[in-house]
Order: C-alpha cells, then structure tokens, then sequence
C-alpha cells in the first residue's frame, strides 16, 4: 500500500515565533497616586510604558471643578500640588480616559465616551478604556 504524504497545508498553521532585540514594552501601567510606584516623572523615563493611565478623577459633575486624586503625591484640597490645584500637572497633555466604574448609574457613560472621543482630530486620539 502506497503511503500518502501529508498536504503541504498542515505545514502552515505551524507557529512562527519572532525575536525582537527590543526591550519589552508595557502597553498601560496605574499610576494611582498612592505614592508607593514613584513619582510620575520616574514612571514615565523608564520607557518601560507607552501610557501610564494616571488616577483618579474623584469629584467630577454637577458644576464641579474636576478633582484629580493624586494624593500621594499631589493633593488639591491640602494645596500639596507643585503647580495649580485645577492645573496639577502643569502643562502636561492628557491624552485619554479610562472609565473606572465601580458604583452608581450604568446610564450615559456611552454618551460621555462619544463626546470625549470626538476630541480626536487627525494626528492626535483620544484613548478611551473601560473597566470593570
């Protein structure tokens, strides 16, 4: 009996694994201002990171100046920031949202996610990202 050899078909699902000389790079690190991961100049020169997702906005709505909480290393209230309490970065360029949605209303989160996206203009996006 002949044998029948196997298709060169199968041959192409076989993984292929590619190498990088590159370093690992970290898609998203929390940086939750509790103050035990660094200052956020020394998490960003890492260059461990593209995004560091910087939290939390606690105070936010009905009128009210947004809060950021950094109290770690920066608290509004006790005017610990280096800059402004409504300006606590300075100058830096926040460049996108993540939804931490633990309590309250499910409703019109998909309302504000379009409204901040449309903030995106050619060149520069607007990232937005969601949990739980």
């Amino acid at each position: 009996m002949a044998k029948i050899p196997l298709p060169t078909a199968l041959l192409l699902p076989l993984p292929i694994v590619v190498f990088s000389s590159e370093p690992l790079k970290l898609v998203a690190l929390p940086f939750t201002g509790s103050g035990y991961e660094g200052t956020l100049t020394e998490t960003c020169a890492t260059g461990k990171y593209s995004h560091v997702i910087i939290s939390f906005l606690n105070h936010f709505g009905n009128g009210r100046t947004p809060e950021i909480s950094l109290a770690g290393h920066c608290n509004p209230a006790s005017n610990g920031c280096t800059m402004s309490p409504s300006r606590p970065l300075g100058n830096a360029i926040l460049d996108g949202i993540d939804f931490d949605i633990e309590l309250g209303s499910t409703l019109h989160w998909d309302d504000l996610a379009r409204y901040l996206k449309a903030y995106s203009q050619s060149g520069r996006v607007v990232h937005l990202s969601a949990a739980p």
